[in-house]
């Protein structure tokens, strides 16, 4: 498998299924998922937050770090 980074990895793929229909999909390589698929968003795990981010705008990425604000 192709990682965004420029890797090449061999992952095993694992299949989530619900009512007979694939949900989700899963590869794992080394023991650690490097990339999901599910409800048509394919996801790559990320080595920081900062890499995760990379891109997004700056709001919505303090969002996903810290949430809604509280007092």
């Amino acid at each position: 498998m192709d990682l965004p980074d420029g890797r090449t990895v061999r992952a095993e793929r694992f299949e989530v299924t619900a009512g007979g229909l694939r949900v989700a999909s899963y590869w794992t390589h080394r023991g650690a998922v490097v990339r999901s698929a599910w409800c048509g968003a394919l996801c790559f795990a990320s080595a920081s937050d900062g890499e995760a981010l990379d891109g997004i705008d700056e709001r919505v990425g303090a969002f996903l770090c810290e949430g809604f604000p509280h007092d």
